[in-house]
């Protein structure tokens, strides 16, 4: 199989735009899904023979039984990793802030196309492209126990959040490569991939319900963007109310400066449900002031 490299770095730059879809739409989405599983295709040599692997049904329950707990192994080796990698380097960002995710999905239906992504989407187009295409295509090219630490490399800075959640999603691509060596068919991996990335949502959809009753502004925010750049208004929120619109920028909360949405979430740690809040918004190079009344999630979501 002909590994492309310029379509292969590309694919590798921009693949974290895949994960943001719930910021970009879900025609991007689908394009970029298609491309995954084409490009293997598009990539091959003439001279190579393409076969349909054939799963039974049996094969799919025994693989099911190996992937659940591959899946909790996966979960321990990260949190290890993590937790070394936060004590040698305190001050450094530490994989996703789950709050901050938490915080960031202000409808339902937003937070389970999400998991829809998470769960069952990137698993198959991840592993059809990492494990299905690149990692054959290393395998061809260089020994074994090599090609399984490229791909997991490859694997790791294709997911570029931070230095820590490149590392600990190497050490998923690491196992992942290993299983499918193992296991010699692509299910098994996109199995692990999909339960592990669904006991994240587990722990992500507890926070969401701890987080019912905390003060909510109601807006969606760019998550491809430095700053903290509205992309979307929830109804009935107080940002619908304070007339806040798609584009605006949040750039304070009081006397506190916002620089980001991270800055955000850290500034409306001080306040509850019923205060009232200044925040200055930039539109349009103008910069003003409005005042709303903070409302719970509950609130905000109820029908």
């Amino acid at each position: 199989m002909l590994l492309s490299w310029p379509v292969l770095v590309f694919s590798l730059s921009t693949f974290e735009l895949g994960e943001a879809g719930a910021y970009i739409g879900v025609p991007f989405v689908i394009g970029f899904s298609v491309f995954l599983v084409a490009f293997p295709f598009l990539a091959r040599s003439k001279g190579d023979v393409q076969t349909v692997e054939q799963v039974t049904f049996a094969r799919i329950i025994s693989e099911v039984f190996i992937a659940m707990p591959a899946s909790v192994i996966v979960l321990a080796l990260v949190t290890t990793f993590f937790t070394v990698y936060s004590l040698m380097l305190p001050d450094a960002p530490l994989g996703m802030d789950g709050e901050e995710m938490a915080a960031s999905w202000p409808t339902m239906n937003q937070f389970y196309f999400f998991m829809f992504l998470a769960v069952v989407a990137a698993p198959f187009m991840e592993e059809i492209f990492f494990r299905g295409f690149l990692f054959n295509a290393l395998r061809a090219r260089f020994p074994l126990r090599v090609a399984i630490v490229l791909q997991a490399i490859l694997f790791g800075f294709a997911h570029p959040i931070n230095l820590s959640y490149m590392c600990g999603t190497a050490i998923i691509g690491l196992v992942l490569g290993v299983v499918y060596q193992w296991r010699k068919t692509i299910l098994t991996p996109m199995l692990v991939h999909g339960f592990y990335n669904g006991l994240m949502m587990i722990g992500l959809f507890t926070l969401m319900q701890q987080q019912a009753d905390k003060p909510m502004i109601g807006f969606m925010h760019d998550g491809l963007s430095k700053r903290c750049v509205i992309v979307e208004v929830v109804p009935n929120s107080p940002a619908e109310e304070a007339g806040l619109r798609e584009g605006d920028v949040i750039v304070g909360i009081e006397s506190s400066d916002v620089e980001s949405f991270t800055d955000f979430t850290e500034a409306m740690k001080g306040y509850v449900a019923g205060d009232t809040v200044k925040l200055r918004i930039e539109r349009d190079n103008d910069v003003f002031e409005v005042e709303l009344t903070l409302k719970t999630r509950s609130e905000v979501l109820s029908p």
